[in-house]
């Protein structure tokens, strides 16, 4: 006769012990852990070492991150077939006042000033200094003034190491910020109405972004 087998006590299928897969001598573990702290370890390393590059370039290239960049429209001024010179009107000066003691107290500072060289330009940077720059130095430098091509003051902007308010006119303070931020001078960015002022930041990548950008009737004051 045929005996019955017995599988009492034989062990469970799934509590035996698998037999261990044969390596390659030398050939890494595939644990899925250590392999993957490797591999992030190393991105780690690459991705500081390509911000370090980055930021050496930005800075050898004349940029100087976190600077502030202020580009402001003269006040209101008087016509020009009632004074050919066009000074700021009586209002005028008043909202730039006004204005000027609004970023003070915002914590807006810079350290220098300079402006197209025109009278209107000269009157409101002046007054403008003596509220966020006081004590610095009120400039005026060529290539600011309303017609003149914005892409060499682009490139100015690039030498200055401190934060700068620069002080102009229409159209050309359209076309520096839409130039600096947009890389087109054609873009449109924003507009600058009379006492406007709009704050650029240089970023870790070299690029000027705008944070934000005010005018006297923003502000209430015309």
């Amino acid at each position: 006769r045929c005996k019955r087998r017995s599988h009492r006590g034989a062990e469970p299928a799934r509590n035996r012990r698998q037999p261990d897969m044969a390596r390659i001598p030398g050939q890494r573990e595939k644990s899925g852990v250590g392999d993957g702290n490797e591999k992030d370890k190393d991105q780690g390393i690459a991705l500081v070492v390509s911000q370090v590059r980055k930021m050496f370039s930005i800075i050898k290239s004349g940029y100087h991150l976190g600077m502030k960049l202020y580009l402001a429209r003269h006040g209101k001024a008087v016509p020009q077939d009632v004074d050919p010179d066009c000074p700021l009107s009586g209002n005028g000066e008043e909202e730039i006042k006004n204005l000027a003691s609004s970023l003070s107290q915002s914590g807006v500072q810079v350290s220098h000033v300079a402006h197209s060289g025109k009278t209107r330009a000269r009157q409101t940077a002046q007054i403008l200094a003596g509220s966020i720059a006081p004590g610095a130095a009120v400039t005026a430098i060529k290539g600011l003034k309303p017609m003149d091509p914005v892409e060499p003051a682009a490139k100015m902007v690039a030498g200055f190491k401190e934060d700068t308010l620069l002080v102009g006119h229409l159209p050309f303070m359209e076309e520096l910020l839409s130039l600096l931020v947009a890389g087109d001078k054609e873009a449109g960015v924003a507009q600058f109405t009379t006492g406007a002022v709009a704050c650029l930041k240089l970023d870790d990548d070299g690029n000027f972004s705008m944070i934000w950008m005010t005018t006297p009737e923003s502000l209430g004051l015309s």
